[in-house]
Order: C-alpha cells, then sequence, then structure tokens
C-alpha cells in the first residue's frame, strides 16, 4: 500500500511545508532488505540538524547534492535559510532552505519533489541529509535575486529535515545497523 500525502505543519509564527509519501509497513517487514545507500553518492550519514543559534555561515554558502527523480545527481550551493523578502504581493517569508544550482543549472525539476537534499562534508565524508525538495511555486522560479548585483536566479527551496522528523516523530534509516 502506497499513501501520498502533503503535510503543513502549524507552529506559532512559522510552519513546515513538505511533500510525503508514507509506506506502511507490515510486522513482518524484513529490514534486512532496506538500503541506505543513495544512488550514485553510497552511504549516507547521519542527518544534520541545524542549530538556529549558530552563525550564519554555518549552513549558508554550504554545498548541497540530491539525486531527483528527474534531474538526478546535481549540486548546489545553500544560499539562504528562513529567508524573508518583498515583493508586489507584499511579505514573504520561507522558512526552509533556498538552494541554487551549480554553473547556472537547476537544482531540481519538476518531479523531484521529496528528494533528500544532502550536505557535502569532506572527502571522504558520508554526505548527510539536511533537508528535502519541497518545490516551491513556479511562479517564483527565477524571480528571486539572492545577491546584490545579480538578476534572478534559479532556485529551490527545501524544508529543514531534522525539524521536520521532529516534529512528525519520525527517524530517518541512515545505517543498516
Amino acid at each position: 500500500m502506497f499513501i501520498a500525502i502533503y503535510i503543513v505543519i502549524v507552529i506559532p509564527e512559522t510552519f513546515v511545508r513538505a511533500d510525503g509519501a508514507f509506506i506502511p509497513f507490515d510486522e513482518c517487514f524484513d529490514m534486512s532488505r532496506v538500503t541506505t545507500t543513495v544512488n550514485g553518492l553510497g552511504d549516507m550519514g547521519e542527518v544534520m540538524a541545524i542549530d538556529l543559534e549558530a552563525p550564519v555561515g554555518s549552513i549558508v554558502g554550504r554545498q548541497v547534492v540530491k539525486v531527483g527523480r528527474s534531474s538526478g545527481i546535481t549540486k548546489g550551493r545553500i544560499m539562504a535559510y528562513a529567508l524573508e523578502y518583498e515583493d508586489e504581493k507584499g511579505l514573504c517569508l520561507f522558512t526552509d532552505f533556498v538552494i541554487v544550482g551549480k554553473n547556472k543549472r537547476a537544482f531540481d525539476l519538476e518531479g523531484d519533489s521529496g528528494s533528500l537534499i544532502l550536505l557535502m562534508e569532506g572527502t571522504g565524508q558520508r554526505p548527510r541529509p539536511v533537508g528535502m525538495i519541497w518545490g516551491g511555486t513556479l511562479a517564483n522560479r527565477g524571480r528571486l535575486k539572492l545577491c546584490i548585483g545579480h538578476g534572478p536566479e534559479s532556485w529551490t527551496s527545501g524544508v529543514d529535515l531534522a525539524r521536520l522528523l521532529d516534529l512528525l516523530q519520525l527517524s530517518l534509516i541512515t545505517s543498516n545497523a
């Protein structure tokens, strides 16, 4: 049985948007058949929680990668976290990641929603899940100027995975142990 749902969790002054697919497992499900390998990237590390009191540079500017259904493996950079901006419709607040693809390539394509966003650590380190693509709206793609002196860039939104898992009281299987 496969169940797809859209989740909106309301918290005072903020909220979490996420695409989700939940697959209920029978009690006799054989966990030994579960793999934690990300296709094309290898084994993943533990989920990284974002410390909201840490300096902005601890997450903004970091390199990420994802494997999407439509776009395959793409690399990018976290440009913002908890972004607030104003456009012709008024004040907009994203309590999520804003990611720009590497070399002006889009970080995601339609159909990639729900893909894990993995933080790239040093050489030899496993990529750590840090977010999940929820896609955003096509109306905003390519309209947000993220850097002064640059034109609008194509960007992708992703929800903070550790926060989402905590709110839903779920865990991500990151090892075969």
